[in-house]
């Protein structure tokens, strides 16, 4: 079974065997979260028109929709959400008060929605840029307690690019002596995700076949 196979459901013709998308939540770097939803390869998705959650008593006010391919067995990219929904209505087999019913996507159509995002810079050659970012990833290493007994330290990118109206996408590994640590940069958020190496491959070669 593939990682992303318990998103997949049977095709289905209505409301009652689709799959709800609730949210998952993340910190940006200033300490607010946001949340995630997630639209999967061939499944009919149950999505909401106006997300309403708060985290430890803070409402939830950014929502990004993260695109999931099971042929690639990744994450091909991640649209703000209120455009994600524009760009879905074509895609529309019902709605309710405050849902919408999504059919299921083929991997051409969800890479079509990272595509008509917006159009980004490589910025992998942008020595200073990468500098500031790998410092960043390190500083957030540096309050795990076991990160001063690791030596030899070597950043390396999968991929960084500057969107306009939205800023930097960047996935990048910190290699140590002890082990590899992944991240992930999206705007002005930065988190450690948790990735094998060969889903890192994979989701860099999707990224790039998209936005190159």
């Amino acid at each position: 079974m593939g990682l992303f196979d318990k998103f997949k459901k049977k095709e289905t013709n209505g409301w009652e065997n689709a799959y709800k998308a609730n949210p998952q939540f993340y910190a940006k770097d200033d300490g607010n979260p946001f949340g995630a939803f997630a639209l999967t390869e061939g499944t009919e998705t149950i999505l909401p028109k106006s997300p309403n959650y708060a985290v430890d008593g803070n409402a939830i006010t950014e929502y990004r929709l993260m695109l999931v391919s099971t042929t690639k067995d990744a994450v091909i990219g991640d649209i703000d959400y209120s455009i994600a929904l524009s760009k879905l209505d074509n895609y529309k087999l019902d709605e309710a008060a405050d849902s919408i019913l999504i059919r299921g996507l083929s991997l051409d159509e969800l890479e079509d929605l990272v595509k008509t995002e917006s159009k980004g810079v490589n910025k992998i050659e942008d020595k200073e840029l990468k500098e500031w970012i790998a410092d960043n990833a390190i500083n957030l290493l540096e309050k795990d307690k076991d990160y001063n007994e690791r030596t030899n330290t070597i950043v390396e990118f999968g991929y960084l690019y500057d969107f306009e109206g939205h800023g930097i996408e960047a996935l990048m590994k910190v290699i140590t002596d002890k082990d590899t640590i992944y991240f992930a940069v999206q705007g002005t958020k930065m988190m450690s995700v948790n990735l094998t190496e060969e889903l890192f491959n994979t989701t860099v070669e999707g990224f790039m076949k998209i936005h190159s």
